[in-house]
């Protein structure tokens, strides 16, 4: 193993830069609780890869400002607006207003924080490179996934358990499981299951017997027919069940 793949587990493994990994926001505490919504991975678009390369810094981008994330057109961190809206009670076509009044996912900003299961950044949940797997040491997604799970997952408990969110928010139901571990659930719950506009089947996993309330939804910005990437209406059934579940 390389010094370069040891630095890079070695700072997965230290507790102290969990918020760094994260996209933006702030954790919370006890007597002042975020809402967290963690993601599988980072997204990486074409546009994304584009402005990474041209190494230049964009207005809010250090900040992780509402501005700039709007500005960047992420479906995934719109339709969390959308999602977080409705969950506080308000309209879903206030999302803007919200999400600027809120500030939502501003570094530094108290209220609410946005991360993921793994670090690795594509545009794309199967996808891995030879860029990943020299920078990890791992062959194959799945290694780094195993790996990531022994490295990561004790560390984002612990942080829960030292935070206590009032709500995590796990979007993509392929990786129940996982956000099942990092509260601490054994036992799988009760899928609550509707049917969208379109026809579609989809479904939300709620429970409370874990560190932290867990709500586990379909994707925010995935493709397939049974996410919410253009669902407006299954986003707003969504947050609304999650509200009954809570008792808001």
């Amino acid at each position: 193993m390389t010094d370069e793949i040891c630095a890079y587990w070695d700072e997965v493994s230290n507790p102290q830069v969990f918020p760094d990994w994260c996209d933006g926001g702030d954790p919370g505490s006890p007597e002042r609780p975020s809402i967290w919504l963690f993601g599988i991975e980072p997204g990486n678009s074409r546009a994304d890869q584009a402005h990474e390369n041209s190494g230049k810094t964009l207005p809010g981008q250090e900040s992780y400002s509402v501005d700039f994330q709007l500005a960047r057109g992420w479906i995934f961190n719109r339709n969390a607006f959308k999602l977080l809206t409705v969950l506080k009670g308000e309209p879903l076509e206030a999302h803007v207003d919200f999400a600027q009044r809120e500030r939502i996912f501003e570094n530094g900003q108290p209220g609410y924080l946005k991360g993921n299961l793994f670090l690795e950044q594509f545009s794309e949940v199967a996808t891995w490179s030879e860029e990943a797997a020299a920078r990890t040491g791992c062959a194959t997604k799945e290694a780094y996934y195993t790996q990531m799970r022994e490295a990561r997952f004790s560390i984002m408990r612990a942080w829960i358990e030292k935070c206590r969110p009032k709500l995590i928010i796990g979007s993509g139901l392929g990786n129940r499981s996982d956000f099942l571990k990092v509260v601490g659930v054994n036992e799988m719950p009760e899928r609550h299951n509707w049917v969208s506009a379109n026809g579609v089947s989809k479904g939300v996993y709620f429970t409370s017997a874990g560190v932290a309330p867990l709500a586990i939804i379909p994707h925010l910005s995935g493709q397939g027919p049974h996410v919410l990437r253009h669902d407006d209406e299954g986003i707003a059934y969504t947050a609304n069940h999650i509200r009954t579940a809570l008792g808001w």
